[in-house]
């Protein structure tokens, strides 16, 4: 029981601190995300987006599962991780180009 309340402390923290991503979305090569499938995917306790167009970065929507505000994340080509899945409940394309990989609007 004392290790169950230690996993919910820290996934409470978590989830706390969801307001924000402090950290850039990893990339990996497009040719990885062909294998994987593209869109969105959770891959163990991590949310990831395979973005398949080896043209363009896009806006991707996220949609936590705390927060109402939601942001969209500007990615790259391939595989770029979001986050963990007490955090992230799904993201999509948003239906636009973007310049800066890494980048954040808000609604």
């Amino acid at each position: 029981m004392k290790r169950l309340t230690s996993h919910v402390r820290r996934a409470a923290a978590g989830i706390a601190i969801a307001g924000t991503l402090t950290a850039l979305p990893v990339a990996l090569p497009l040719a990885q995300a062909h294998a994987d499938g593209c869109g969105f995917k959770v891959e163990g306790v991590r949310t990831v987006y395979y973005h398949c167009d080896s043209r363009t970065n896009v806006w991707i929507h996220i949609n936590f599962t705390t927060q109402t505000n939601e942001p969209d994340l500007c990615v790259p080509p391939g595989r770029t991780d979001i986050g963990h899945v007490f955090i992230v409940k799904n993201a999509w394309y948003a239906g636009q180009t973007c310049d800066k990989p890494g980048d954040i609007r808000w609604p």
